[in-house]
């Protein structure tokens, strides 16, 4: 989950939604729908990823922050679970400027941020710079907060 603007976007990386019941999860295993659940517990106004990209770059959009014109700079962590997330941003706003911070903070220094600042397109005379930074939050398959289900591993990590 990832906080931002008020609201929580919710990744679901990895994780395969069931088309049939045949394709359900395994007995014990929560659904994405269950971990969705679990997510809004905490956090209420949680958005679906895709949800919260569309609303950034509507938002964004009417400021005049475009593909076109602004570069992202994106400070996720270096988890594999998060790259979903630069995806998006990059759907958006094309290649972006990772930082990749741990827990929401940014750890690039004053030399990682001022390399950042030069790659912005030069329009009109301006630079244009869009910035995300989030820490995220696992939910493992039994729902619990803080943990990991990851692929042929036989235990959860963070």
């Amino acid at each position: 989950a990832l906080e931002t603007m008020g609201k929580t976007a919710l990744s679901a990386v990895g994780v395969h939604t069931p088309a049939s019941a045949s394709e359900q999860p395994a007995p014990g295993v929560l659904s994405i729908e269950q971990r969705a659940a679990e997510v809004r517990k905490s956090f209420p106004n949680a958005l679906a990823v895709d949800d919260f990209m569309n609303r950034v770059e509507v938002a964004l959009a009417d400021k005049g922050f475009t593909g076109n014109n602004t570069i992202a700079m994106s400070n996720l962590c270096r988890d594999e679970s998060c790259m979903i997330l630069e995806d998006k941003i990059e759907s958006v706003f094309g290649s972006c400027f990772s930082t990749h911070g741990l827990g929401g903070v940014l750890t690039c220094g004053v030399i990682g941020i001022k390399a950042g600042l030069s790659h912005s397109p030069v329009l009109g005379g301006k630079e244009q710079y869009v910035f995300f930074s989030f820490p995220h939050i696992a939910i493992d398959s039994d729902g619990g907060v803080g943990k990991i289900s990851r692929p042929n591993r036989p235990d959860t990590s963070a």
